[in-house]
């Protein structure tokens, strides 16, 4: 359930650090209304989170 919110920090370091270009990454939509820090997608690509941790909180 929380695989886009935990990977978007593996891949953003994947490019970042490795310089791979595009990484393909499963996104669904209706999971992030169970998280206090969704990840955020625009455009078709995942946005680099604004807010710190891991981005895996569960709502209350």
């Amino acid at each position: 359930g929380d695989m886009g919110q935990i990977h978007q920090h593996l891949v953003l370091f994947n490019h970042v650090a490795l310089g791979q270009e595009k990484i393909f990454l499963e996104y669904i939509p209706h999971l992030r209304d169970y998280f206090r820090f969704p990840a955020h997608v625009a455009d078709g690509v995942y946005r680099p989170p604004q807010d710190p941790g891991s981005s895996s909180d569960l709502m209350d």
